[in-house]
């Protein structure tokens, strides 16, 4: 009976020691690409927002921001990082790598950065209900929601500015999930995302894994609204879904 659990603690104890050396390594490879971890993710957001809106939301985020973090995190749209530096003795190595992690990805401005792309995907759909409920929802709004993993139904009544406040906070919940790869639930990721193997082995791999799934999303939620524009004969939803898809793969 001693033999396997010796085993066993032996490869824990292995595998605790690797994966604490390659978080080292990660997180001080992840300063060196902080310039691309800016952009990436506001190319997605502003597919959802539009261009003059996303200057415009970045420059409310930059003005007032506590005001708007106060208010996403009520929502429970935004994840609350506290840092933790302590040293267990009990586990030394694995609380080594915690601190070290938690200190580089302050002090490089990683942590920030994805702190800010969440409250702006979170804003960016706060002001867009605003818009619903001054009626100048539109049809691509409603693909976008559909992207989301909202039903038509929900997404049509929401864009008319007349769902319940609810649903509403359920979209604002979901946009950093999906837009920045923060703040996702287990189920959101996918089996592989799971394994602890491939974790150990593979490097920042969290935002492309949401921008695959994000792109099978649109794939079949535009295919579904071209059927419905040339089966209706609505040049105008012809040209949305295209114009979606275009800044899906261009943007």
């Amino acid at each position: 009976v001693e033999a396997p659990v010796l085993s066993v603690g032996t490869g824990s104890r292995v595998t605790r020691a690797y994966n604490a050396a390659m978080n080292i390594v990660k997180n001080f490879t992840l300063s060196g690409s902080i310039f691309p971890n800016i952009s990436e993710p506001l190319g997605n957001i502003r597919k959802h927002s539009g261009m003059l809106p996303l200057m415009k939301n970045i420059f409310d985020l930059t003005t007032n921001k506590k005001a708007i973090e106060a208010m996403l995190e009520k929502q429970g749209a935004i994840t609350v990082d506290i840092a933790n530096i302590s040293i267990d003795p009990i586990r030394p190595v694995s609380s080594f790598t915690r601190a070290t992690t938690e200190v580089t990805r302050r002090l490089f401005g990683i942590k920030q950065i994805n702190e800010f792309q969440e409250m702006l995907a979170g804003y960016t759909y706060a002001e867009k209900i605003k818009r619903f409920k001054a009626g100048k929802g539109n049809f691509r709004d409603v693909l976008l929601m559909e992207e989301m993993g909202f039903s038509r139904r929900d997404a049509e009544l929401m864009k008319s500015g007349k769902a319940p406040q609810e649903l509403y906070n359920s979209l604002i919940r979901r946009a950093p999930a999906f837009l920045t790869s923060g703040a996702q639930r287990g189920g959101e990721q996918s089996r592989l995302e799971h394994s602890k193997w491939f974790k150990a082995l593979t490097a920042f791999e969290t935002y492309s894994q949401m921008k695959i799934r994000s792109l099978s999303r649109s794939v079949n939620t535009y295919g579904r609204g071209t059927k419905e524009a040339i089966n209706e004969g609505n040049y105008k939803k012809f040209v949305d879904v295209n114009r979606l898809m275009a800044s899906e793969i261009l943007g």
